[in-house]
């Protein structure tokens, strides 16, 4: 398991995208059932 964490504008998505592309199977967590945000 790989855990990305950061702040906003930091390329996050980006790095997920790269890592899907060479096999990875991305998880993003849901943000609207969220209570925290």
């Amino acid at each position: 398991m790989i855990v990305i964490d950061g702040v906003v504008g930091v390329g996050k998505s980006s790095l997920m995208n790269i890592l899907a592309e060479q096999g990875y199977i991305p998880f993003e967590e849901p943000i609207i059932d969220n209570p925290l945000l």
